[in-house]
């Protein structure tokens, strides 16, 4: 939805309809999305690894589970 805004909002200022802040205000949305999908994904691979030295191996990362 952020990137959906962003275009319309960039083409709403093509066409003079709205203003440069208000295009630089939905790339900054955006941005921060983007930031918190990599700031999570960083703790799920942290948190990962944590597990797997926890429990001393890999662990399927797929959800299916190793046959031993």
């Amino acid at each position: 939805m952020a990137r959906q805004s962003l275009e319309t909002n960039r083409s709403a200022f093509q066409v003079g309809k709205v203003g440069f802040l208000d295009v630089l205000d939905a790339e900054r949305v955006l941005l921060e999305f983007r930031l918190a999908l990599a700031r999570a994904t960083a703790d799920q691979a942290q948190e990962l690894a944590r597990l797997e030295m926890l429990a001393g191996g890999q662990l399927p990362h797929d959800g299916t589970a190793q046959e031993s």
